[in-house]
């Protein structure tokens, strides 16, 4: 979407720092755009996300729980070993993301692109994954059986 604000590094990074411990918090960066951006380590609990674009960013070892991700732009995401627990996706483009040893407790991915992500060692306890497209996918047995996976497209 064109409508989106380009948010530069220094900026995203100012924001960063002028909360308490370098913690964003519930800060809202909905329509904001800072692809490929260095998030590693970082806690944006109950972060506003929506429409955002991140593509490319790197969110290792990140605290997403409660925040919303709802349209955003996130392909190629490496959310490995964050914790996303309660966080919600709708209709969110999350191809290519590594979501490996991630914390997706009760997290809800309604209506998704999840071409190619990857989900070995996640736990997606109580997870919902509802009409999403999971092709190309790595979502080992283990995993699903844990989460509520229905409507979706595997083939």
């Amino acid at each position: 979407m064109s409508d989106r604000t380009p948010l530069s590094d220094s900026e995203l990074q100012r924001r960063i720092a002028g909360s308490l411990d370098g913690d964003i918090g519930i800060v809202d960066l909905s329509w904001q755009a800072f692809p490929s951006s260095q998030l590693g380590g970082r806690s944006l609990q109950g972060a506003r996300l929506q429409g955002a674009d991140v593509h490319g960013s790197s969110c290792v070892d990140s605290n997403f729980s409660g925040a919303d991700f709802d349209r955003a732009l996130a392909s190629g995401v490496d959310f490995t070993g964050a914790t996303l627990v309660k966080t919600e996706f709708y209709e969110t483009d999350l191809q290519r993301c590594s979501f490996r040893n991630a914390n997706l407790v009760r997290a809800e991915f309604d209506s998704c692109d999840l071409r190619g992500a990857d989900f070995t060692g996640a736990d997606l306890t109580g997870t919902d994954i509802t009409d999403c497209d999971l092709r190309g996918a790595v979502l080992p047995e283990a995993q699903r059986a844990a989460a509520d996976m229905s409507g979706n497209r595997e083939a």
